[in-house]
């Protein structure tokens, strides 16, 4: 099952990818609400204390934290902190090419913008 990023709203700047030392203390702050105790990141999610309802509900809470649908397998496949971070950080990154275009919309948009507000307020002139 592929990985299914929700787009993220606002500038392509506010869309790049989160570090993966971000993603460590996020998935580590949901882990600590979930299993109570604080997880070394390296340390398997298993032995500490995580079983398979709590992997569902881990991954339901990083799909909601990440804004973003993960495999049923997520916590299976990629058994750590680091490991889902690693694995989180590979899924929302955004190519230079979508950035690119986004940006170039974006000074589209205001430039045509600009150009019906200017057009407004010269028909108001003429008044």
């Amino acid at each position: 099952m592929q990985v299914q990023p929700r787009l993220a709203q606002g500038t392509p700047a506010a869309r790049a990818a989160p570090s993966e030392a971000s993603l460590i203390t996020k998935i580590s702050e949901i882990v600590q609400q979930m299993l109570g105790i604080a997880v070394d990141a390296s340390q398997p999610l298993m032995e500490a204390g995580l079983d398979s309802l709590g992997a569902v509900e881990l991954r339901t809470s990083l799909g909601a934290a990440f804004n973003m649908e993960l495999p049923a397998t997520v916590t299976f496949d990629h058994p750590s902190v680091a490991a889902l971070a690693k694995f989180l950080a590979s899924q929302v990154t955004f190519d230079k090419p979508q950035v690119q275009v986004c940006t170039q919309l974006s000074h589209l948009t205001a430039r045509v913008f600009s150009r019906a507000l200017h057009a407004c307020q010269s028909s108001k002139e003429r008044d």
